[in-house]
């Protein structure tokens, strides 16, 4: 069998249409087929192998638009609901998604809402449906100014104040993995082992800052034990006769 028919046999075969034949009529191929309610069809080649369009007859093409624009409706009502408990408007669907096709990246669905403060708004539907709030350029900007801190959704709060002051490098990363290596991955008040450590700066490095890669001011301790210790005795002016009373306090405790 000649390839290009077998090419066209198995593209209409998709959408269950049936190959008949096909033609070159002012340089462009027309295919003949049958679609699947039984209907015989001729259309462009060009549109269902490079267009994506389905291989089916004009009725059946009437049908699946009236179901597209019922899904359509459909996903606008679910949006209009999710937008009730919020305290934005929704508008309109600027774009709406569309599959990936050969020629170009997939399309998502993209919304214009009103912002709370009254501004006007866009987003991906999906990045809103995923916990993004629905903010105007103003508004978004105005409360990434207040996620600093502890407030910032990656706030990491087993970060000394040192280590937030001088910025995780490489070369801190690299003493810190010394510190735990030396120690065999054991937290030296508790015996415990394993990933949840943090190397302690006996001398803090923010006052000591010649000590911050000194490995012999450091100290493998487990997490939960490092945040005890900055609750009591703070982020700055530490010493190692800090950490001493804090590891007799514990043994005691045990």
């Amino acid at each position: 069998m000649n390839k290009i028919i077998q090419v066209r046999i198995d593209r209409l075969l998709q959408d269950g249409a049936i190959y008949i034949s096909h033609e070159k009529r002012n340089q462009s191929s027309y295919v003949t087929f049958k679609c699947k309610c039984g209907n015989i069809q001729e259309k462009l080649w060009s549109g269902i192998k490079y267009q994506n369009q389905k291989a089916c007859c004009s009725i059946c093409a009437r049908n699946r638009m009236s179901e597209c624009s019922i899904k359509r409706h459909s996903s606008e009502t679910r949006i209009i609901e999710f937008f009730k408990d919020l305290d934005s408007r929704f508008l309109r669907i600027i774009q709406r998604a569309s599959p990936k096709s050969k020629f170009s990246e997939r399309k998502r669905t993209r919304i214009e809402f009103q912002c709370k403060c009254g501004e006007l708004g866009e987003k991906i539907w999906d990045d809103i449906k995923g916990g993004q709030e629905p903010l105007c350029t103003s508004c978004a900007r105005l409360k990434m100014g207040q996620l600093k801190g502890p407030n910032h959704p990656r706030w990491n709060p087993n970060l000394s104040e040192e280590a937030r002051a001088f910025g995780w490098t490489a070369e801190s990363a690299k003493w810190s993995r010394a510190i735990l290596r030396a120690a065999d991955w054991t937290c030296q008040l508790c015996n415990k082992r394993g990933t949840n450590l943090s190397a302690h700066h006996l001398f803090n490095s923010a006052d000591h800052p010649d000590k911050k890669y000194d490995r012999n001011n450091g100290i493998s301790i487990c997490r939960e034990h490092h945040l005890d210790f900055h609750s009591i005795h703070g982020y700055g002016n530490n010493t190692p006769e800090q950490f001493q009373v804090f590891a007799s306090k514990f043994m005691e405790a045990t």
